[in-house]
């Protein structure tokens, strides 16, 4: 019984001494596993790895130091193996690292090449520690900044050196530095104020803080490729300098953006202030010239406009006030009254007479094509954009935009127009830069838009900005007067030179008798066609037709109304005979516009 009970307790020992062996096999072949992976990482590693004794003994090189030196040094004193010297390296660290402590330096060789090392112990379980050592060659990397190093002392010189106003902005931090120059140039003291990018900002004036800023930020963005641009900077004793600032990245991160950047500043409030002079004095010259021009009221001529009636004298009163003002105007007049000279008129005598003068005809823009028309677009911006193409409002930038028929643009344009007028700005299609025009509006219109408002065709708000300078042109009918002046006037204009032709007085009277439903257009046409062809047509009356008392009745207006109506009924449905009923030739010859000679024959019934 005894022997029983031992052979079962023998076998139970037996089977915890099999688990005990079965978990160290396991463990074994985790280490040996784990062993493997640490070999596999440590032959990765693209740096040296070496073991070494408290004795100098090397204990272990990895493939990398191996190649290195050309032989597997193991078992040999390190510093002969390792750096070919009879005693212990100076910059060993040892010492440190058997007491203990884990080391991270960086050194140079002996060779000149800078390495990162990090050393630390090994504590083995008889006791024993070694010193394990991992180096990564940084020589590039500190040779590049050693040459960024004397790269910025070179500019920290050049800056305290030179007599210009210069500043270094680090995108990263926000501080700015700026040069001694700097502050004389405003009356400060050296680093009197803050070193920040807003420091520089609170010092522009308010009125060019936006543009600066808003510029400054697309560069940096890289929407824009250079930043240089003019604003005041206030001094110490409050007042203002206009310099000129130009800036330009030097320094990106490794994803390209930009991290550092160096401008200058350059005083040129002295060549402002003989800007300012000069315009003031060329102010100074047209208003004069406009007096002049003012002396000679009752003259038949005003610039380029003929007409020497009290209702024409009126018009010119308004053309000067309106030349020297950059307020918007706003032309009203029938069709062929002459509103787009006006218009030129008022541009030419202006202070922006140098620049350009953009001609508009809103109802003959597609509506969808009205925005890029007016705003530009980018390229890529929509099919078949295949180049950036600038706008109304890019070519007329610094000048005037003369919109015809502006009663015709849609709700939505006025809606744009209208924050373009108020300092939104706008945005080309396909574009995210906001560009702010500097744009004097002149508008006309046949239409009354006081009705087109109570209907709401046109914006209420709209209108108000573009009527602040309103021209009432008179028609042709209400300033018969002037038709002599007129006809002599187109007489010698398209003579050129050659022998001006006479007009009989029977047809002269009849002439400055006549309507004129197509206005100074019409009576253009009507005299180019005479010295071209020496046909004088413009009601079915010829240089044969009897005297203007047997045609044009005098009794009362309504006759002579009626009269002019019927001349007007024959003579549009023979001009549209003689030419096949051609409308768009025909309203040209008449000097009128399609719509209004579709109005007529509607009314007439010539259909």
């Amino acid at each position: 019984m005894a022997d029983l009970e031992t052979k079962e307790a023998l076998k139970e020992k037996i089977r915890e001494l099999e688990a005990v062996i079965a978990e160290k096999d396991r463990e074994m072949a985790l280490l040996r596993g784990m062993d493997l992976r640490l070999k596999a990482m440590v032959e990765a590693f693209e740096g040296l790895i070496y073991v070494c004794s408290s004795d100098y003994r090397v204990e272990y090189l990895n493939e990398q130091y191996i190649k290195r030196i050309g032989w597997d040094a193991t078992g040999e004193i390190c510093y002969r193996a390792l750096h070919n010297r009879e005693s212990i390296c100076p910059w060993c660290l040892n010492e440190r690292i058997f007491s203990g402590e884990t080391v991270r330096c960086e050194v140079m060789s002996h060779r000149n090449r800078w390495y990162h090392v990090v050393s630390t112990p090994i504590y083995h379980p008889d006791g024993s520690v070694s010193k394990h050592a991992m180096i990564i060659d940084i020589t590039d990397r500190k040779k590049a900044e050693e040459k960024l190093k004397e790269s910025k002392q070179r500019l920290d010189l050049a800056m305290e050196a030179t007599s210009d106003a210069l500043w270094d902005w680090n995108l990263k931090t926000n501080k700015t530095y700026f040069n001694a120059c700097f502050y004389t140039m405003l009356g400060y003291e050296p680093n009197e104020l803050p070193q920040t990018f807003e420091t520089w900002e609170a010092l522009i004036h308010p009125e060019d803080k936006r543009a600066a800023v808003r510029r400054m930020r697309a560069y940096v963005d890289q929407k824009i490729g250079s930043f240089d641009i003019e604003y005041r900077l206030k001094t110490k004793t409050g007042g203002w300098r206009w310099i000129l600032a130009r800036g330009k990245v030097v320094q990106r991160d490794e994803k390209g953006t930009p991290i550092r950047m160096v401008g200058t500043h350059v005083d040129i409030t002295e060549r402002k202030l003989n800007e300012e002079a000069l315009r003031m004095s060329e102010a100074s010259l047209r208003e004069e010239n406009l007096r002049l021009k003012a002396s000679l009221k009752g003259s038949n001529q005003f610039g380029s406009i003929i007409g020497g009636s009290r209702r024409m004298q009126e018009v010119y009163e308004i053309i000067m006030k309106a030349a020297l003002s950059n307020a918007n105007v706003i032309i009203y007049g029938e069709s062929g009254t002459g509103k787009e000279l006006v218009a030129r008129t008022i541009h030419t005598m202006s202070a922006r007479g140098r620049k350009r003068f953009v001609t508009v005809n809103c109802g003959a823009i597609p509506e969808n094509l009205v925005e890029s028309e007016f705003f530009g677009y980018r390229k890529g911006a929509f099919t078949g954009a295949q180049a950036d193409k600038p706008g109304y409002l890019d070519a007329a930038d610094g000048g005037t935009l003369f919109l015809d028929e502006i009663g015709e643009l849609d709700l939505n344009m006025q809606v744009k127009l209208l924050r373009i007028l108020e300092g939104g700005g706008y945005k080309p299609v396909g574009s995210q830069e906001t560009r702010h025009p500097d744009v004097r509006i002149v508008a006309a219109t046949n239409r009354d838009l006081k009705a087109y408002v109570q209907k709401g065709l046109v914006r209420e708000d709209f209108y108000y900005r573009i009527h602040i300078i309103p021209i009432h042109l008179p028609p042709l009918r209400e300033r018969k007067g002037d038709i002599t002046l007129l006809i002599h006037h187109f007489l010698q204009k398209y003579s050129e030179g050659k022998e001006i032709p006479s007009i009989p007085e029977n047809v002269m009277k009849s002439m400055r008798a006549y309507a004129w439903p197509g206005n100074v257009r019409e009576l253009q046409n009507t005299i180019h066609r005479y010295v071209t062809l020496r046909e004088l047509d413009f009601t079915g009356i010829t240089e044969n037709t009897p005297p203007a008392d047997a045609v044009f009745p005098t009794n009362t207006d309504t006759r002579l109304r009626t009269m002019l109506e019927n001349f007007e009924k024959r003579y549009i449905a023979k001009t549209l005979q003689e030419h096949n009923w051609h409308r768009s030739k025909v309203a040209d010859l008449l000097g009128i516009n399609r719509r209004t000679l579709f109005r007529k024959m509607r009314e007439y019934g010539l259909n």
